[in-house]
């Protein structure tokens, strides 16, 4: 049993990641065209994975918040950042959640100018916890 829950999805997903990475410096015309239907089926699994998680996440802090268990309010500031986040995507600086995602700016540019130039150690600073002072003596 251990070997369909952990070995075969680990080794699926390294042998697609590497046939992405293979065909990606492959020019030839069949490996253009298994690249699209690749990149098609990523779309397919991206959708389906990103209802499972949406479900997951209502479902989840729904109960939170339902049955006031401690820390249920964290439970609803997450839910409200979802909805907050889905809103500027739907807006999409009024052409609507199927166009384009806008370039030139966006809401989102607009809240988070800071956010592509943040390096790594930064990022970890950012959401890293608060350490406790050490005092001397």
């Amino acid at each position: 049993m251990l070997f369909l829950n952990r070995t075969l999805p680990l080794i699926l997903a390294f042998g697609f990641g590497v046939l992405g990475i293979v065909i990606y410096y492959v020019p030839h015309a069949n490996a253009q065209s298994l690249e699209r239907e690749m990149a098609l089926w990523v779309r397919i699994v991206f959708a389906f994975s990103y209802l499972l998680g949406l479900y997951s996440l209502l479902n989840l802090h729904g109960q939170r918040i339902r049955q006031h268990v401690a820390g249920w309010g964290y439970s609803l500031v997450a839910i409200l950042s979802f909805v907050v986040m889905m809103g500027f995507v739907i807006y999409n600086d009024g052409q609507g959640p199927f166009a384009a995602q806008a370039e030139a700016g966006g809401v989102l540019r607009r809240c988070f100018p800071f956010w592509p130039s943040l390096s790594p150690r930064r990022l970890i600073a950012l959401f890293a916890p608060a350490r406790p002072r050490r005092h001397c003596c």
